[in-house]
This record gives C-alpha cells, structure tokens and sequence, in this order.
C-alpha cells in the first residue's frame, strides 16, 4: 500500500493529498528562496501529477530568475537542534541548543 499524506499552504487556503514517494526532492539556496522562507534555503518536492489531489484551493504559477546569493551573514547559534532534520548538517563552530528559547544577544548601546 502506497504512503499518503496531506498538506497545504501556512494560510489553508490551499490543502492537497498525495500519494506514493516523491519523484525528486531538492533544497534551493537561490535568493528567491531564501526571501520566500526567511531561511537560508527552500525545499522543493516534487510528486507525478497522477500522485497528486488538490483539495481546497486554487493553484497559481510563477516565474522568477534568480539573482546571486550575498553572502555577508554568519549564522553562530542554531536553537532547537532535537527538532532539526537529520540531514541540515549544524557546523561544530556554532552555539547549539537542544531546546529554545534562548535569550538573544543584548543590543549594543549607541
């Protein structure tokens, strides 16, 4: 028997099944993505379109061309690490915590 689940968007204006394995996964680290998830990089799953039921909702399509990544931020603590997905690698130099919140650091006096 074949896996199914069921997602949708962060507002649930859109909610989906599918079903069976994705055809491809891939993480994006374009400046498009970063913008549209506020974090470093996107995750695209891709599944057959006969793998796929749309629920609720109306679908949309966009284009956009990349533009380069900056790459002037230095991320130093990584927060609810028991949470992270086994395969975001966290780099041995930073701060890790199990758990959150961790108290952020204090704003320089001017």
């Amino acid at each position: 028997m074949s896996a199914v689940h069921e997602g949708g968007c962060a507002c649930g204006a859109v909610r989906y099944r599918v079903k069976n394995a994705p055809f491809r996964t891939s993480v994006c680290h374009c400046r498009a993505c970063q913008r549209r998830t506020g974090s470093a990089f996107g995750v695209g799953i891709y599944f057959k379109q006969d793998d796929f039921e749309l629920l609720r909702g109306e679908l949309k399509a966009y284009e956009y061309r990349s533009d380069e990544t900056h790459r002037w931020l230095r991320i130093e603590r990584h927060v609810w690490t028991r949470s992270a997905h086994p395969w975001v690698p966290i780099p041995p130099e930073v701060e890790k915590f199990e758990k959150g919140p961790v108290q952020p650091p204090a704003t320089p006096a001017r």
